[in-house]
């Protein structure tokens, strides 16, 4: 069993190992570009993504939007990288939906290690190193607020190839790019 100063140890190892590869930035994207809405999970009951079943793998990113935009007629967010989770199910939360996934890890995850199990003696301290891969995935939820979104860009039965992910990699709000930088995209891509 752990101290708390030995949990406050695994948890800030795990944290520090972890926020180099959670990658995020900030966007901005003029109100009128409409090029990203029919991927919004929550906002477009039209969308092919919005009836995800148990198991089924998904491509998603969430933007966590400014209220108070200093742009005019841009919307501004924090954005994270795209994403590959396994969907479970959802739950009735407070007059709407929570969304719950399961991420899937990514290959970094086992060359990145962080503080498992600090131990101390009298004389000197040891640490026990593990992966970050080792600690196992949890069960994360999405509940759509006022303020955020997911937008879902790629869904699959099965684990995509990296042919069906760069397609659907290329869609997401990470490689924006205007309407004629994707007409040029989808020609080399013919080509």
């Amino acid at each position: 069993m752990l101290t708390p100063e030995e949990r406050k140890i695994v948890t800030d190892s795990y944290d520090s190992a972890i926020s180099k590869y959670n990658k995020s930035f900030e966007i901005f994207i003029p109100t009128d570009d409409k090029t990203f809405d029919q991927f919004n999970f929550w906002g477009n009951s039209n969308s092919t993504h919005c009836n995800l079943q148990f198991g089924e793998i998904f491509l998603y990113q969430t933007i966590e939007w400014n209220k108070n935009g200093f742009v005019p007629d841009v919307y501004t967010g924090k954005m994270s990288y795209p994403k590959l989770a396994m969907f479970l199910e959802f739950l009735p939360c407070d007059q709407t939906l929570e969304f719950r996934y399961i991420n899937r890890p990514r290959t970094w995850m086992n060359n990145v290690e962080y503080i498992s199990n600090p131990t101390t003696d009298a004389i000197r301290r040891n640490y026990d190193k593990s992966s970050v891969a080792e600690r196992g995935a949890e069960i994360e939820s999405y509940i759509p607020w006022g303020n955020s979104e997911i937008y879902v860009f790629g869904r699959w039965s099965s684990i995509p190839d990296w042919k069906q992910l760069r397609r659907a990699y290329e869609k997401s709000v990470w490689f924006y790019t205007n309407t004629s930088q994707l007409r040029d995209r989808a020609i080399d891509t013919i080509i």
